[in-house]
């Protein structure tokens, strides 16, 4: 048994993430995590949970980028996968439209008081 694979895919990996890194199918990665899984149960229940992601993250991943980096050379930097920074790049869109959301909201509503009669 490969414990790689299974380090790899207790760090958040898909199969694909890890044949790729591994050097072999997909097909044999799903093959080996199904007899670790047969043997010490699964492996998403108890010994991987989802990390929450970070501020911090989130900006490390801006600054690269804004310093013209591609999310490929981005992800080897920062030892993740392309999905899990992409995954940060929706995350930072998504609260940049909430903050602008709410910047709107305050703004009318501050509009609507100074002009009120």
């Amino acid at each position: 048994m490969n414990k790689r694979i299974i380090q790899l895919r207790k760090q958040g990996l898909n199969n694909s993430e890890i044949a790729k890194r591994c050097d072999m199918t997909r097909d044999s990665v799903r093959h080996q995590i199904e007899s670790y899984e047969k043997i010490h149960g699964k492996i998403f229940s108890g010994d991987f949970s989802r990390k929450k992601i970070t501020d911090e993250e989130i900006m490390r991943v801006t600054y690269l980028r804004k310093d013209g980096l591609t999310i490929k050379e981005i992800a080897k930097q920062l030892n993740m996968s392309y999905k899990q920074v992409e995954f940060r790049f929706r995350k930072l869109k998504e609260r940049n439209r909430q903050s602008k959301i709410r910047l709107s909201f305050l703004l009318s509503g501050k509009m609507k008081k100074e002009y009120d009669f």
